[in-house]
């Protein structure tokens, strides 16, 4: 796999678990997300997590087109100084 495309999981409003073997040469899980190899970029927030609040570890610089798309339980992102590109 190496391209996850737009909205590819924002209708599954029960996934809360993400694993990603790690052979792939593209993506990671970190805490059930889908994050890029390097961990630059969140691709997916598991959207059926039912968290109100997530950080965006240190050190990711983007954030994903769609990546937080279906979770409705969120209700605080909180976005460090590392991202410059949403």
């Amino acid at each position: 796999m190496e391209i996850i495309g737009n909205y590819t999981f924002s209708s599954c409003t029960s996934l809360v678990n993400v694993e990603i073997s790690e052979n792939n040469k593209h993506f990671k899980t970190i805490d059930n997300n889908i994050y890029s190899k390097d961990g630059k970029t969140i691709v997916l927030y598991a959207p059926g997590k039912k968290e109100k609040s997530f950080v965006i570890p240190n050190g990711v610089s983007i954030v994903g087109d769609n990546a937080f798309s279906g979770s409705a339980s969120l209700e605080n992102i909180f976005i460090p100084d590392s991202v410059s590109m949403i």
